[in-house]
């Protein structure tokens, strides 16, 4: 695994085990997108920056201009991640039965009386329920559901609705696509089920980072990121969550160029303690 992501990892639970030290509720969420940020800044321009001891770094105040202005391929490794891991987050804290699961996963690739061990990239590639968690989160909250479409280069026709000149935009209904019963059963696709990624599906039926030459070219970074941060964390704490607090997560969405919480609060506890 890259220097430069372990650092930007070891920096993040630094600050979430303050958080939990605290013993107060909190949104995850910000760290998360420093953590992104941090490692955006690092592995692709070389730069040291540390964000989650410098909120107010200059690269990160400029880089909310640059990165929503100029340099969309930037947003899709910045906010996207960060974005995915707070639906995570959220996930782990409102089912708490599946966390569990995920957490004894991990705990077979671990020695346990270690806390700051960080995971190969070897160690990370073998945990394929973690693998079918993240992809189960992405199934049911899409990040950037309208960003995947095409142009039409020539007229065609449609069953029952017509002729569809050449230039149309054509965008995937994605919601449509990732709840579909026939391509997500039998067990009901509104049911959090990281299982399912067990069996062979459609190869369109998940595309939350597209399909084809034009899918994302970051996808196995990303997702390498989130599986760092998630393995690390869960060896560690448990994410509670905290009522309300967290359960409106979902119901305060942002669309921008992607589908965000405004926040996920959240507690921490650390596994080695009795629940309060």
């Amino acid at each position: 695994m890259s220097p430069l992501i372990n650092r930007s990892v070891t920096a993040l639970m630094k600050k979430l085990t303050e958080q939990y030290q605290s013993g107060q509720s909190f949104d995850i969420y910000a760290f998360l997108k420093r953590f992104t940020m941090d490692t955006i800044w690092s592995c692709g321009f070389g730069l040291d920056t540390d964000m989650q001891n410098n909120p107010n770094d200059r690269y990160l105040i400029q880089s909310q201009r640059v990165f929503s202005a100029e340099c969309f391929l930037m947003i899709a490794g910045y906010e996207t991640t960060s974005t995915a891991l707070a639906y995570v987050s959220y996930v782990l804290a409102t089912h708490p039965d599946e966390q569990l699961k995920l957490q004894e996963h991990i705990d077979t690739y671990f020695n346990p009386d270690t806390d700051n061990e960080i995971p190969s990239y070897e160690m990370i590639s073998k945990m394929d329920y973690l693998d079918m968690f993240i992809r189960e989160t992405l199934r049911m909250y899409p990040i950037i559901p309208a960003v995947i479409n095409r142009q039409s280069t020539k007229d065609f026709q449609i069953e029952n609705i017509g002729t569809i000149p050449a230039g149309t935009i054509v965008s995937i209904d994605m919601y449509t696509l990732h709840f579909d019963p026939d391509l997500w059963g039998p067990v009901d696709p509104n049911t959090f089920y990281p299982e399912r990624f067990a069996t062979k599906r459609h190869p369109l039926a998940w595309i939350p980072f597209g399909i084809g030459p034009r899918s994302c070219v970051g996808m196995r970074f990303a997702m390498m990121e989130m599986k760092l941060v998630l393995a690390c964390l869960l060896k560690t704490y448990s994410i509670i969550d905290c009522g309300e607090q967290t359960y409106q997560a979902t119901d305060q969405l942002e669309e921008t160029a992607v589908i965000s919480p405004k926040n996920i609060i959240i507690r921490l506890q650390r596994r080695d303690e009795k629940t309060v």
